[in-house]
């Protein structure tokens, strides 16, 4: 996988929609934002009337979206949060369009904010963290894709290609609220790893060994100990 870097807010984590901006219609465009022009400012109406004439457009239209995230002082409090930790093999992905706006006491009944997900179906390997079990199949989003001729661009959605080998934490409100909705990741910068021991074989790692952070500006070292000493924590609960 790789990771789409450019200049953005930082992010807390939450369900509802970002703000965005309609980018200039151009087929050569891609992720790498580099050429992106900004039009003008799309609203969540707006929003939603693209993604409802998304498969009547003739040409593609990109938007630009961003949002603000946590940042973690330290892996305790990464763990703490997280409800599942896992390593998972990346199967496939698709791309939906959810309603991402959870019950609140400023929601009113019948409230929606609809919003173009990528979802990530994934083979869970290990569980250090949660009631998933090795072998079990689940789904974690990221907002951005493209659906129709509507492209979504999130600057920090993480690229993940099949057979991608991660320990991931995750989170999902929506289990609050008996809402089946995919996952996400805590937050995109500190939570997910490329899974790289020294060797494949559990009995021969060596616990020092540090996962390579896909985010490559992440200041929270992880180490196959720190996973074993989550596990075990877990298995006390």
């Amino acid at each position: 996988m790789k990771f789409l870097l450019t200049i953005a807010t930082l992010f807390t984590l939450t369900f509802l929609a970002a703000c965005g901006t309609i980018i200039q219609n151009d087929s050569t465009q891609d992720e790498s934002l580099a050429e992106f022009t900004p039009l003008n400012y799309v609203s969540l109406s707006r929003m939603e009337h693209l993604i409802s004439i998304a498969h009547e457009l003739e040409e593609v239209v990109y938007v630009y979206i961003s949002a603000d995230y946590p940042v973690y002082s330290s892996l305790e409090d990464l763990t703490l949060l997280a409800m599942d930790i896992v390593r998972v093999e990346v199967l496939d992905e698709r791309v939906e369009v959810i309603n991402v706006l959870l019950p609140s006491p400023y929601n009113y009944e019948g409230q929606t904010s609809y919003d173009i997900l990528t979802i990530h179906r994934l083979r869970v390997l290990e569980v250090f963290k949660g009631d998933t079990k090795p072998g079990d199949i689940i789904e974690i989003m990221q907002e951005g894709g493209k659906y129709g001729n509507v492209h979504v661009i999130h600057p920090y959605r993480i690229l993940f290609a099949e057979g991608d080998d991660v320990v991931l934490f995750l989170a999902n409100r929506a289990i609050d609220f008996d809402i089946h909705i995919p996952s996400v990741l805590l937050s995109p910068f500190q939570a997910a790893y490329n899974f790289t021991p020294s060797s494949t074989d559990a009995r021969l790692r060596n616990a020092s060994d540090e996962l390579e952070s896909i985010f490559p500006y992440n200041d929270l070292i992880l180490t196959l100990n720190d996973l074993a000493r989550i596990s075990e924590s877990n298995l006390d609960e």
